[in-house]
């Protein structure tokens, strides 16, 4: 957690929302209350946060490529280059490869990269083409506050056991529904929200 906070420092700015999965370390007790008291409200998927899943993935490969182009250079210019190729510490690499991933890579559906798609001039336009290029058509028993529901269990590899339960134990009630970019979230009596996916409601 106390890495959590310092990256909000180092950002320069707290997040409205947070949205994670199951993160042991945003999942302790204490956690909640202090992001309801800084302002963050802090949204749970039993599934993957697949946003930043694909941001991962990608991350990983330019990391992967600048390692790559290391080991090259020390080939070629036997073993002058400041950082050895075997003993690379991958985080000394982030700065390089987020300042091209968020300056250089335009990215697919916007056509922008991360830096022009923040800018207020382009904030609509790229807002339109992920709308226009996002994926609908689950429908879901509508929710109402005072609903019983059972949250979906992420299951942790492929192979758990065929019999355990696809949801976690015990029965929630929604306590209270709210909107933020045109996206619910529904608050538990867990104290914690989560997106209408990762529900099921039941019936009493």
């Amino acid at each position: 957690m106390a890495a959590i906070f310092k990256g909000f420092k180092d950002i320069g700015k707290q997040p409205d929302i947070l949205y994670t999965d199951e993160e042991g370390a945003l999942m302790q007790k204490d956690v909640a209350p202090e992001f309801e008291r800084m302002g963050v409200q802090h949204i749970v998927t039993a599934g993957s946060a697949h946003f930043v899943e694909r941001f991962n993935r990608t991350f990983k490969w330019m990391i992967n490529q600048q390692v790559k182009e290391l080991k090259r250079r020390k080939r070629l210019v036997k073993k002058t280059t400041p950082i050895d190729p075997d003993q690379i510490q991958w985080h000394l690499l982030a700065p390089t490869v987020l300042a091209t991933y968020n300056n250089k890579n335009k990215h697919r559906i916007t056509g922008l990269t991360p830096a022009d798609a923040r800018k207020p001039s382009s904030e609509t336009d790229a807002k339109i083409a992920m709308e226009i290029a996002a994926t609908r058509g689950r429908r879901f028993p509508t929710l109402a506050v005072g609903d019983k529901v059972r949250i979906l269990r992420k299951k942790k590899a492929v192979g758990d056991k065929e019999f355990m339960s696809n949801f976690k134990e015990g029965d929630h009630h929604v306590a209270s529904i709210s909107e933020n970019f045109g996206q619910k979230f529904y608050k538990l009596t867990d104290g914690r929200e989560y997106i209408r996916a990762d529900l099921v409601k039941m019936n009493i």
